[in-house]
């Protein structure tokens, strides 16, 4: 998901080249993912282990439904 968010140039990531893997996927929590979760409440995070499971909440269902 970080490497199609970048390729797509929805998010820009500003690092040297060793840790430009941990500043993209930095850059995709704070401008999309942190936004989605807390603000618009479209999905819920659940943490297992270091992964992150991502899960489209009915306000989302209801927003892309309506998007689409």
């Amino acid at each position: 998901m970080a490497q199609l968010a970048e390729k797509q140039k929805i998010i820009t990531i500003n690092a040297e080249q060793e840790n430009h893997s941990q500043a993209r996927f930095a850059s995709l929590d704070k401008n999309i993912i942190a936004p989605l979760e807390k603000e618009w409440k479209f999905i819920e995070v659940e943490k297992i282990g270091r992964n992150r499971w991502i899960k489209i909440t009915q306000e989302g269902i209801d927003a892309a439904e309506f998007l689409i």
